[in-house]
């Protein structure tokens, strides 16, 4: 059966790559479609066998003095890569397709950049290795089952302040109830109660190490009209007269004495 599954993804994701009339070439080991008019690049299945242990995924490549921006990861580009441990997505793709990652059980985490706007239908399910998933603060939407079968998921890290729009099941059988998500203090209340991030067993404000959130000094926080959140996520409607605590504005921390 699995090689029949096999069999039906290699074919789809042939069809996906002839469509776009792109130039199919290896560079350092990755597979590749490239689009001339464009200069674009998208990482591709790789027919001639597995992608295997550490993958670094470059922002450009290079092919007959002609330089291609790599922007997607194409569909099933990682298919069943089981001895896949680890990928690095540079901050120049901006769509992770559907069934790029599927069944890449041996990665146990996954940052996805800044630059990426959509993650697609499967991208990453059955990916059963997975404990902790970074999303950028760019994407805007995930497919259905983009993380479906993620079971040993502990911790995802979201950083858009937008909360993404989602397909249904997205965390299908990842057991998310028992999970961690960490979001920006300034969301946290609308990921409180948009589905499925309210189904995490915990939900809370990604740290100053995680945001790289600075220091304000007390005594100038009030030189602007941005609102000011707890380390709960929760804004504070009377802001001028802050009880003892530490609190959030304009992306910088401040200490109430």
């Amino acid at each position: 059966m699995k090689k029949i599954k096999h069999f039906l993804f290699t074919v789809a994701a042939l069809l996906c790559s002839t469509s776009m009339l792109g130039v199919e070439v290896e560079i350092d080991g990755i597979n590749y479609e490239l689009i001339a008019n464009a200069k674009q690049a998208t990482v591709t299945y790789k027919s001639s066998g597995e992608y295997t242990g550490t993958v670094v995924i470059p922002e450009s490549v290079e092919y007959e003095g002609v330089s291609y921006a790599v922007t997607r990861i194409g569909s099933y580009a990682f298919y069943d890569c089981s001895d896949l441990t680890s990928v690095t997505i540079p901050n120049s793709v901006t769509s992770i397709e559907y069934g790029a990652f599927y069944d890449c059980s041996g990665l146990t985490s996954v940052t996805i950049p800044n630059s990426v706007k959509s993650i697609g239908y499967e991208a990453f399910s059955g990916c059963s290795g997975l404990t902790s998933v970074t999303i950028g603060s760019s994407v805007t939407s995930i497919g259905q089952y983009a993380f479906k079968g993620c079971s040993d998921l502990t911790d995802v890290y979201c950083y858009a302040e937008k909360v993404p729009s989602t397909g249904t099941d997205v965390f299908k059988d990842s057991y998310v109830e028992y999970a961690t998500l960490h979001v920006p203090a300034g969301a946290m209340e609308k990921y409180n109660v948009a589905d499925p991030w309210s189904g995490f067993g915990k939900i809370v404000v990604l740290t100053e190490q995680e945001t790289g959130i600075e220091e304000l000094e007390a005594e100038n926080a009030n030189n602007n009209d941005a609102p000011v959140y707890n380390l709960n996520g929760v804004r504070m409607q009377n802001a001028d007269n802050l009880p003892k605590g530490i609190y959030i504005k304009g992306g910088k921390k401040f200490i109430i004495k």
